[in-house]
C-alpha cells in the first residue's frame, strides 16, 4: 500500500470530528464536490467494503482494499479526497496566508514582470518550471521556465501529448502562492514590528518575542498547523497547545505561559521531544500573531489570558479544586465514603450539596462513571476516581474494594469520610512489623501495624491489605499485606506456644527472609552471633555471550550470604558460618558512597547499564581495560569471577625497558625487527604483534587462549604515536623516521651498516650545504636557505614541500636546485598550462647551462636535461623514464589524490620530489594528505587512519593536541616563510573591505531568491540537500554581483558595477593599473561592456584565452597598453607576474581565501616597487558577507597544521545552508 495513503488515512483518523468519520458512506458521498471521488465512494459503499469513513481507514481494511480491489487511480482519487477532507478545517489565523492580499497574476509578459517585481518574485521566474511542477514534468521541455509555461509559450517535441494550458494552470497557480506566501512574510513581519502599550499583553508578547528570535521567518511560515485541530489556549492554567501536520502522522506541541511575567516560555514537542525546536517556536509564533491583531481569533482569549496574575493562578490551583466553570463551586462537590466490612475496606462517591448553615448534605451514591460526569467533578475527583475504575475494571459498580493503590490516591483527596460516621478520615500507610518477643522458655512471633497487635487468622488468606482504624482519632492505618506474612498470619492462628531455643537456628533464616517485606525486631540470640561486615563491595565478572563481560557491583556482608545491591536491602544479614547461625549489621551509607567512586574509578558509566548496579561491557579491550582498574582497586573492591576460564584477563604488563628493537633499511622503507620481553610470563612476543596492537588502539596484547600482556600507559602511548605511518604490519615509510626515534629511538638501533649510515644522514638534516658561488650571489639570504635545505633533505628524504609566500620566489629556488642535482640525472617539471612559457623564460635566465625539453622525444633523455610539461599534458602522455628530480608546481591543483590528475603526477619514477605550493591546504586537512602521498609516500598512514587521527579531532572538534602532532610529524619535509618574515624590503600592502548597498530592486530580488532557496531546501534528505544548496549558493552570488547574472532583463542594473566603475573613474586617471578578479566570466563580460561605455582601456584573460595569448596579454598590460587588466579567478591567480599593477580588485568573494591570495600576489611581489591596495567589493546583506566570514577559518585551519594557530571546525551542509539567510 502507498506509504502516503496510509500516512494520510492515520492522519485523517488522528484528527476529524467524529460526525465525518462516522457519518454513512452513502451519506457522506452527497457532501463530496469532486465527481469521480463521489463515484468512489458509492462503489465502496455498494460493494460492502466499508460503512463508514472510519472503516475504510481502518488500517488493516484499508491495506486489504488497495491489495485485493482497488486500481492505482482509485489510491489517487481517494488520496486527493483525503487531502481535501485535511484541508477543511477552520482556516483563521492558523493559517499565516489569510493574511495576504494578492492582486492576480496578469497576463501579458511585461504585467507579468511588473507584477513579479512588486511580488518579489522575478527570480522565480526565471526557474527551470520541471523544478517546481513535478506532476507535469513529463510534458514540460528540459529548458522552459516558468515564465514561458505562465504565458503559455511552451514547445516540446511531444506536441501532440503537451496540454499546454493545464501546465500553463499549474504555473500560474505556483506562482499566485509564492506570491500569497511572499505577502503572508511582508504582513506577518509588518505585524510583529507593531509596539503594543505599556501593560500584560506587552509583556506576553515581548515573550514570545524571545521565543522566536533568530529564527528565519520563512522556516516558521513552513510549519502547519492541522487545520482540523486549531491552535488553542487554556487560559486557566496557561497552557497553549498545537497540532503539527507530520510527514507520518500528526503530533503535539505545548506552551508553558504561567509565569511569562519572570521567566523566559517553555516548550515541548512529542516529535523532537525538547522545548527549542522549530515546531515549539511555530507555536509561539502563532501566540504573537494572536497578540498583537486584534482581529484574531485567540485574541479575546490571550487577554483574559494576562488579566489575571499568574502568581494568583499559583494560589488558586493549589487551594482546594473548585467545581467546573458550569457550576459554583460553593453549591456542589464530589466526596468518597469509606466502608469496613470485616477484612475488606469498600470506598464509594457521593456528590454533595452545601446547606445553608455551612455543611453538606448526606449525597448520593454515584457510580464512577456517573460521577466522571458530574459538573462538580474537578481534576482530584478525577484521579481517585480512574484508580477506582482500574481495582473493579467497570465504571458501574458503586462500591470498590480498595487495593493499596487506590488507599493510597484516596490518601490525598481533601472529602474522606467513614461511612456512617461525622468528621473527616484521614488515611495514614505503616509497615508491618514482626516482633520476636522474648519469654521464659523461647521466643513468640506476633505481626503489628502502628503498635496494635494484628489478630491472626484464616481470614487474611485472600487479602492484600492489612488496616486498622483508630475511632477516637478518625484514622485508618493500612499496609501491603504480602504472601509471607499471610502465611505467618495463618499459622499464628493454630500456633499457641513458645518457639522453644533449640528452634533458633531454623528459624534465623526466616527471620533472614522476613526483613525483606516487613520490619522485624527480634533478639539477638535468635539472628546468632554478630559479626563485622567487611568494608569492601565485590566486583561480580560474567563472560557475555559473545565475548567482553557483564559486571555487577555489590554488597556481601556474610561469607555464604547472598549478595544485594549497595546501599538496597536489609540492614541486618544472616548466615552460617561453621554450622553456626551469625548475622553482621551492614553500613548502607558506606556502601553507597563506596559504589559511586568505584563507579567512576572503573569508568562504568561510559558503558551500557544493564540495572542500577550492572554494566554490559561488550568489547574485550574495554573489559580488560576495566579489569586492569579494578585490580588496582584491591583495597576496597574484591572481584568475584564467573567461569573465569572463559573471561580475558591482563596476566602481565609491559614498559618501554622491555623493548629490543632494530631497523633495517630497504628500499624507500624501513622494517622494524625484533622483540619485546615478557620478564613476568618468562617470554617474549614478536613485536609484529605488538605494533599491530598498537595500530589498532589496544593496548592489551593477546598471548594465548584469554591471556593478554598489557602495555603500560606510556609505552602505549609511544607507539600509538609513532606507529601513526606504519604500513603492513612492521613497514615504516622512511621518511618516518624523525617520528618513529623521537617516540622509541632509546630502544632502537639500527639492523646493519647500509641503515646506520642512512640514519646518521638523516639525524644530520641541518647540515651546511655548500653553494655555487653564482647562486650566492643571485639569490637572496633566505632563498640560499631554501635550497640548501632541500638538498639537506634530498640524502635522506623522498621529497619536499617548499611552501614559501607567494611572491617570494619558490621557482627561482627550485631552478637552483634542478642545477645543483644535475649530475644526477634528467629533471622533470609540471606546472599549469598557464605558467610552462614562464618556466622556460626563467630557466634560460638563471640556469642557461641545463637543456630544457618542451615535449618528450625519442631521444634518451641525460644528466642536465629538464623536461617541461603541464599537467593535461602528462595526463595523455604519462612518462615512463626515471628522473633524479621531480618539481610539482603550483601543487595544490593535485589536493586530491583521487584523482587522474595525481595518480598521474605520482606515477613517475622520481628519485626526489620536490612540491612548490604557497597554499599547502586550501580548503581542508586532506589537501595535505594528498600533497604528503606525493612528497612522502606512506608518511600519513592511509586515508582513513589519517582521517580518523587528524580530520576528524582537529577540523571538528579543535583538537590543539592533535593539531600539534600533525605540526611535528610534517615539519622536517614543509617550509614555509612568510612576506612579513623574510621579505620586509617589499611595499607595503593595503587591503580596503568595500561594503555596497544594493537598491531597492536588487534587494528585492535577492530577498525573494532566498525566500525561495529556503523553501526549496525544506524538507529535503541531506544528500538531496548537499546537491541543491550549493546550486542555491551559487544563485544567490550571482544575484549579489549583477542581477543580470541570473535574470536576463538588460534593464536591471547592478550597485557593485557601478561602484567599480566610479573608483577606477578616480584612481585610473592618476596613473594607477588594475587587476580586477572575479570568479563569474560572464561578470567580467558585463564589467568590459561597462568600462569600455566609460572609456577605461581594458584587457581580458580568462580560461579560454590560448597559452601563447595569455602571454601577449600580460606582456602587453606590463607594458602599459591598459590600464584594466580583466581576469577569472581560476585562469590568471597563479603563475602571472603582474607587478605593472599597483591596485587589486576582487570583484566576489571566493570560498577559498588563498586563491584570492595567490591573485593578489600577482602584483605583491618580488620586483614590486610601489605599494599595494587590494579592494574586495561586498554586498551589505547578503551570502557575500558570510562567504567573507569563513575566510577567517580557513586560515585558522592552514596555520594550525602548517604554523601553530588556532584550529577550526569543519563546514558541513549545515553550515553550508546557514550561509542563505536574510541581514
Amino acid at each position: 500500500m502507498s506509504s502516503s495513503l496510509a500516512e494520510l488515512a492515520s492522519q485523517l483518523l488522528a484528527c476529524a470530528d467524529a460526525a465525518l468519520l462516522d457519518a454513512p458512506l452513502d451519506g457522506l458521498r452527497a457532501r463530496v464536490d469532486d465527481d469521480d471521488a463521489h463515484d468512489l465512494l458509492r462503489a465502496i459503499h455498494e460493494s460492502g467494503e466499508a460503512s463508514s469513513l472510519r472503516d475504510l481507514l481502518d488500517e488493516a481494511r484499508l491495506e486489504r482494499w488497495v491489495a485485493e480491489s482497488a486500481t492505482s487511480r482509485e489510491e489517487d482519487l481517494l488520496r486527493a479526497q483525503i487531502r481535501r477532507w485535511l484541508g477543511a478545517g477552520p482556516r483563521g489565523a492558523d493559517d499565516p496566508e489569510r493574511l495576504a492580499q494578492v492582486r492576480p497574476l496578469p497576463r501579458d509578459v511585461d504585467d507579468i514582470l511588473v507584477w513579479a517585481r512588486e511580488h518579489e518574485l522575478l527570480g522565480e521566474l526565471s526557474r527551470p518550471a520541471r523544478e517546481v511542477l513535478v506532476d507535469e514534468d513529463d510534458v514540460i521541455p528540459r529548458r522552459a521556465s516558468l515564465l514561458a509555461c505562465a504565458i503559455g509559450q511552451v514547445k516540446s517535441e511531444r506536441e501532440s501529448l503537451l496540454a499546454a494550458h493545464r501546465v500553463q494552470d499549474a504555473a500560474r497557480g505556483h506562482l499566485m502562492r509564492e506570491a500569497a506566501a511572499h505577502a503572508a512574510f511582508a504582513a506577518r513581519a509588518a505585524l510583529w514590528a507593531r509596539v503594543l502599550p505599556e501593560g500584560p499583553l506587552r509583556t506576553l508578547a515581548e515573550r514570545l518575542r524571545g521565543c522566536v528570535a533568530g529564527t528565519e521567518l520563512v522556516a516558521l511560515h513552513a510549519v502547519r498547523f492541522l487545520p482540523a485541530s486549531p491552535v488553542r489556549v487554556d487560559d486557566e492554567r496557561g497552557v497553549a497547545r498545537g497540532s503539527i501536520v507530520g510527514a507520518a502522522a500528526p503530533f503535539g506541541v505545548k506552551l508553558r505561559l504561567a509565569g511569562h511575567e519572570q521567566r523566559a516560555i517553555e516548550g515541548e514537542c512529542e516529535q523532537c521531544t525538547r522545548g527549542g525546536c522549530i515546531h515549539v517556536r511555530a507555536l509561539a509564533a502563532r501566540l504573537l500573531d494572536a497578540c498583537l491583531d486584534e482581529q484574531d481569533r485567540l485574541h479575546a482569549t490571550m487577554r483574559d489570558l494576562v488579566a489575571v496574575p499568574s502568581w494568583r493562578r499559583f494560589l488558586d490551583a493549589v487551594a482546594e479544586p473548585a467545581a467546573s466553570p458550569s457550576t459554583s463551586s460553593a453549591s456542589e462537590r464530589l466526596a468518597f465514603r469509606v466502608h469496613v466490612e470485616g477484612e475488606r475496606v469498600l470506598v464509594g462517591v457521593v456528590a454533595q450539596r452545601a446547606q445553608p448553615d455551612g455543611g453538606w448534605t448526606a449525597g448520593r451514591l454515584l457510580s464512577p462513571l456517573e460521577a466522571t460526569r458530574s459538573a462538580a467533578c474537578t481534576d482530584r475527583d478525577r484521579r481517585v476516581l480512574d484508580v477506582m475504575t482500574l481495582a473493579t475494571r467497570t465504571m458501574r459498580a458503586q462500591l470498590v474494594g480498595a487495593d493499596l493503590a487506590l488507599l493510597r490516591t484516596l490518601a490525598e483527596h481533601p472529602h474522606v469520610s467513614r461511612d456512617g460516621r461525622e468528621g473527616a478520615l484521614r488515611l495514614v500507610e505503616h509497615q508491618v512489623e514482626v516482633v520476636l518477643d522474648e519469654l521464659p522458655g523461647g521466643v513468640v512471633p506476633r505481626v503489628r501495624l502502628a503498635g496494635a497487635v494484628v489478630a491472626p487468622g484464616e481470614r487474611h488468606r485472600d487479602t492484600t491489605l492489612l488496616f486498622h482504624e483508630e475511632r477516637a482519632s478518625g484514622t485508618l492505618t493500612y499496609a501491603a499485606l504480602t504472601a509471607p506474612l499471610r502465611r505467618l498470619l495463618a499459622a499464628l492462628a493454630t500456633f499457641r506456644g513458645v518457639l522453644p531455643p533449640e528452634s533458633y537456628p531454623a528459624l534465623a533464616p526466616w527471620v533472614a527472609s522476613i526483613e525483606q517485606v516487613a520490619r522485624v525486631s527480634a533478639p539477638d540470640v535468635v539472628r546468632g552471633s554478630a559479626r563485622e561486615a567487611p568494608r569492601t563491595l565485590l566486583l561480580r565478572v560474567v563472560p557475555g555471550f559473545d565475548e567482553g563481560i557483564d559486571v555487577t557491583l555489590a554488597a556481601r556482608a556474610l561469607p555464604m550470604a547472598p549478595p544485594w545491591p549497595p546501599g538496597q536491602g536489609p540492614a541486618i544479614v544472616h548466615g552460617l558460618e561453621d554450622a553456626v547461625h551469625v548475622h553482621a549489621r551492614r553500613d548502607l551509607a558506606w556502601e553507597r558512597e563506596v559504589a559511586d567512586r568505584m563507579i567512576e574509578a572503573l569508568g562504568l558509566a561510559e558503558h551500557m547499564r544493564l540495572e542500577p548496579f550492572a554494566w554490559r561491557i561488550p568489547k574485550t579491550q574495554d573489559a580488560l581495560e576495566l579489569l586492569s582498574r579494578a585490580a588496582r582497586l584491591g583495597g576496597v573492591l574484591e572481584i568475584e569471577w564467573a567461569e573465569r576460564g572463559r573471561i580475558p584477563q591482563p596476566s602481565a604488563s609491559v614498559r618501554a625497558s622491555d623493548l629490543d628493537l632494530q631497523l633495517r633499511k630497504k628500499g624507500s622503507w624501513l622494517t622494524v625487527e625484533g622483540r619485546v620481553r615478557v620478564v613476568v610470563l618468562g617470554t617474549e612476543l614478536a613485536v609484529s604483534r605488538v605494533l599491530d596492537a598498537a595500530r589498532r588502539g589496544e593496548r592489551f596484547v593477546k598471548v594465548s587462549g584469554n591471556d593478554y600482556v598489557e602495555l603500560e600507559r606510556d609505552l602505549f602511548e609511544r607507539l600509538e604515536r609513532a606507529q601513526l605511518c606504519l604500513l603492513e604490519g612492521v613497514k615504516i615509510p622512511s621518511a618516518a623516521i624523525g617520528a618513529w626515534e623521537r617516540e622509541v629511538g632509546a630502544w632502537t638501533k639500527p639492523a646493519d651498516e647500509t641503515t646506520r649510515a642512512w640514519m646518521e644522514r638523516a639525524r644530520t638534516r641541518e647540515a651546511d650545504v655548500e653553494l655555487d658561488p653564482a647562486w650566492r650571489v643571485r639569490l637572496r639570504s633566505y632563498q640560499r636557505d631554501g635550497v640548501a635545505w632541500m638538498i639537506a633533505r634530498s640524502a635522506w628524504a623522498p621529497g619536499v614541500c617548499l611552501a614559501d609566500d607567494m611572491g617570494l620566489g619558490k621557482t627561482v629556488q627550485a631552478i637552483a636546485l634542478l642545477e645543483a642535482r644535475a649530475s644526477l640525472g634528467p629533471a622533470l617539471v609540471i606546472a599549469p598550462t598557464s605558467v610552462v612559457d614562464n618556466w622556460a623564460r626563467e630557466l634560460a635566465r638563471f640556469a642557461p647551462g641545463l637543456r630544457v625539453r618542451r615535449e618528450r622525444d625519442d631521444a634518451p633523455l641525460g644528466p642536465g636535461d629538464v623536461v617541461l610539461t603541464s599537467y593535461d599534458l602528462l595526463l595523455r602522455n604519462p612518462t615512463s623514464s626515471p628522473f633524479a628530480t621531480q618539481i610539482v608546481d603550483e601543487a595544490q591543483m593535485i589536493k586530491n589524490a583521487r584523482t587522474q590528475r595525481a595518480r598521474a603526477v605520482a606515477s613517475v619514477d622520481a628519485a626526489f620530489r620536490v612540491a612548490l605550493s604557497g597554499t599547502p591546504i586550501e580548503n581542508q586537512l586532506g589537501d595535505l594528505w594528498s600533497l604528503f602521498s606525493l612528497i612522502a609516500p606512506g608518511m600519513l598512514g592511509t586515508w582513513a587512519r589519517f582521517r580518523a587521527r587528524f580530520v576528524v579531532p582537529i577540523q571538528r572538534y579543535g583538537n590543539e593536541e592533535r593539531a600539534a602532532l600533525l605540526r611535528q610529524l610534517i615539519a622536517p619535509f614543509v617550509l614555509r616563510r612568510t612576506k612579513g618574515e623574510v621579505a620586509k624590503e617589499l611595499p607595503s600592502r593595503t587591503e580596503v573591505l568595500h561594503m555596497i548597498e544594493l537598491s531597492p530592486a536588487e534587494r528585492a530580488l535577492y530577498d525573494g531568491a532566498v525566500h525561495q532557496a529556503r523553501r526549496a531546501l525544506a524538507g529535503r534528505g541531506r544528500d538531496e540537500r548537499t546537491v541543491r544548496v550549493l546550486a542555491e549558493i551559487t544563485r544567490l552570488r550571482q544575484l549579489a554581483c549583477h542581477p543580470q547574472l541570473v535574470v536576463e532583463d538588460e534593464r536591471l542594473e547592478s550597485s557593485k558595477l557601478h561602484a567599480l566603475v566610479e573608483l577606477l573613474r578616480d584612481i585610473v586617471p592618476r596613473g594607477h593599473r588594475v587587476l580586477v578578479f572575479s570568479q563569474f566570466t560572464r561578470h567580467l563580460a558585463l564589467v568590459q561592456r561597462a568600462l569600455d561605455a566609460a572609456k577605461i582601456s581594458t584587457l581580458y584573460l580568462d580560461g579560454a584565452t590560448p597559452t601563447g595569448e595569455r602571454t601577449r596579454r600580460v606582456d602587453r598590460f606590463q607594458k602599459g597598453e591598459a590600464s584594466v587588466f580583466l581576469i577569472s579567478l581560476k585562469a590568471g591567480g597563479t603563475g602571472l607576474n603582474l607587478t605593472a599593477a599597483d591596485y587589486v580588485v576582487h570583484l566576489d568573494p571566493w570560498w577559498n581565501p588563498a586563491a584570492e591570495d595567490q591573485a593578489s600576489d600577482r602584483a605583491h611581489r618580488i620586483g614590486q616597487e610601489r605599494p599595494i591596495t587590494i579592494v574586495r567589493l561586498v554586498a551589505q546583506g547578503t551570502i557575500e558577507e558570510r562567504v567573507l566570514a569563513m575566510h577567517d577559518d580557513k586560515r585558522k585551519l592552514a596555520g594550525a597544521v602548517i604554523t601553530e594557530g588556532a584550529p577550526l571546525g569543519a563546514l558541513d551542509v549545515d553550515a553550508l545552508e546557514s550561509l542563505i539567510a536574510l541581514t
